[in-house]
């Protein structure tokens, strides 16, 4: 991008461009230059006629098309900054400044796989900007990925012990304007693990602030599901599926409340099968696949080691430990009897 010297009063910059290129309106440099001014001083309309010039003087230059992606972002107009964004990328393929444009356009526009991955790749590149690691932060988050999220987050809050790193200078963390929301969904995270009051201050807080929260609602649900509200529990995570239609930890979360109902459903193991996918290490997506696959019927020995790889880490899950002994039962397996035995001895619950 074109760096504007602003110290140097852009109205008489402009004035003296305007004139420098009266006649020479094929200067694709100064043009350029004139819309970055024209940009920094609040004039977009001559901001987007100076950089299709200078585009169409020389369009196989990146930073032209960059302006004109974040003027046509700014005004709402998406379509035409995903074609800017995408013609600068085109051009500078590994500046990371193009790459958050075009991530950032492209989460706007409702893509945020793959705004996580353009935003991922700048953020690599710019690991001292902390607003957008605050932002690839949130997309990561928005897309289910909670670790790579939280520590991404963590970065702009809190530096490592003995680290020299310029990530955690007072120099680079002195513009943030983000630390106390991102010290805010931290705090979510942390609660949606380890739930508390479902009337958390944290959580009341966040969620006034936008009702749609999906850190805020995720912790808000596993703490109605701690004080046995499963109904409010149920809701809540519907809500944040609303909010975003591809947000599995809400599908981990929902199709494990099914397990409590006496019907198979088949949405219920549609979604396990989608945390298990996105999830592959993770124990709650294994039981609730594995349940879900014995209530279905046909696949008991898949179900056998869904359940068996949930009951060796948790030997505690009365409820794993149930429907391994079902399906072991189905599928024949000597072990059924003790298996039901000692979750009989449990407490059997979701």
């Amino acid at each position: 991008m074109l760096a504007v010297d602003s110290t140097s009063g852009g109205a008489t910059a402009i004035a003296f461009l305007e004139k420098s290129l009266t006649g020479a309106a094929d200067d694709p440099v100064a043009r350029a230059r004139l819309a970055a001014l024209y940009e920094s001083t609040g004039e977009p309309e001559k901001a987007i006629a100076a950089y299709q010039t200078a585009i169409a003087a020389n369009p196989t230059h990146a930073s032209p098309w960059l302006g004109l992606a974040r003027l046509h972002a700014s005004r709402r107009e998406s379509a035409k900054a995903l074609e800017a964004a995408k013609s600068a990328r085109k051009l500078a393929p590994n500046d990371p400044a193009v790459a958050r444009a075009l991530g950032t356009i492209a989460n706007d526009m409702g893509d945020s796989v793959w705004a996580a991955s353009l935003l991922q790749e700048a953020a690599r590149k710019q690991p001292d900007d902390f607003d957008l690691l605050y932002e690839t932060s949130r997309v990561l988050y928005h897309v289910g990925q909670v670790g790579p999220a939280t520590e991404m987050m963590e970065l702009t809050v809190a530096p490592a012990k003995g680290s020299a790193n310029r990530l955690f200078s007072a120099e680079s963390t002195a513009g943030f304007g983000h630390a106390a929301e991102a010290k805010q969904f931290l705090t979510l995270v942390k609660l949606a693990e380890s739930p508390e009051s479902a009337q958390s201050p944290t959580i009341d807080e966040a969620l006034k602030r936008d009702p749609n929260d999906l850190a805020a609602l995720m912790a808000r649900g596993a703490a109605q599901e701690k004080a046995l509200e499963f109904n409010a529990a149920k809701q809540t995570y519907e809500q944040a599926l609303a909010r975003s239609a591809e947000f599995t930890p809400a599908k981990l979360r929902l199709s494990l409340l099914a397990v409590g109902q006496p019907a198979f459903d088949a949405k219920a193991l549609e979604w396990a099968q989608q945390a298990r996918t996105a999830y592959p290490n993770d124990l709650e997506a294994a039981k609730a696949l594995g349940i879900h696959t014995y209530r279905k019927g046909g696949a008991a020995a898949r179900a056998v080691t869904l359940l068996q790889e949930a009951v060796n880490a948790r030997e505690q899950d009365a409820t794993s430990r149930y429907f391994l002994g079902l399906a072991q039962l189905e599928v024949k397996s000597p072990a059924a009897a003790k298996t039901l035995e000692k979750a009989l001895t449990l407490d059997l619950s979701p």
